[in-house]
C-alpha cells in the first residue's frame, strides 16, 4: 500500500507539474495574444492615421480643382460674354461697311473725274492764256 501511495503521489505531482506548465503556456499563449492584438490594433491605428491623412490630401485637392473648375467656369462666361458682344460689333460694323459701299464707289469716280480735270486743266490754262 506505501507502494502503492507513493505512486499515486508522484503521479498526483506529475499532473500538477503538468497542469502548472499547462496554466504557464496557457498564460503564455495568452500573453502572446495579448500582444498580437495590441501590435495589430496600433498598426490598424497607424493606418487609419495614414488613410486619413490620404483623405485629407484628396479632399484638399479635389477642393483645389474644383476652385479652378469654378474659375474655369467664370472665364467662359466672359469670354462668351465677350464673343458676343464681338459679334454684335462685327455685325454692326458690316453692316456700316455695306451701308458706306455706294460712297465710296461715288467718291472713286469723283477722284477719277477730278484726276481727270487735273490732268486737263493745264491744257484748258494754257488755251485760255493764249486767247487772252
Amino acid at each position: 500500500m506505501e507502494g502503492q501511495l507513493a505512486r499515486e503521489e508522484a503521479h498526483r505531482v506529475s499532473l500538477e507539474e503538468k497542469h502548472q506548465h499547462a496554466r504557464e503556456a496557457l498564460e503564455h499563449f495568452r500573453s502572446a495574444a495579448r500582444e498580437q492584438r495590441e501590435q495589430d490594433q496600433r498598426q490598424f491605428e497607424q493606418q487609419i492615421q495614414f488613410l486619413q491623412g490620404e483623405l485629407r490630401a484628396a479632399k484638399d485637392t479635389l477642393n483645389a480643382k474644383q476652385q479652378e473648375l469654378i474659375r474655369s467656369h467664370e472665364d467662359n462666361a466672359r469670354l462668351s460674354s465677350e464673343l458676343t458682344q464681338a459679334r454684335s460689333e462685327l455685325h454692326r460694323l458690316e453692316g456700316e461697311a455695306r451701308s458706306l459701299r455706294p460712297a465710296k464707289e461715288q467718291l472713286a469716280v469723283a477722284n477719277e473725274k477730278h484726276r481727270q480735270l487735273s490732268e486737263q486743266l493745264p491744257v484748258c490754262l494754257v488755251l485760255i492764256f493764249a486767247r487772252g
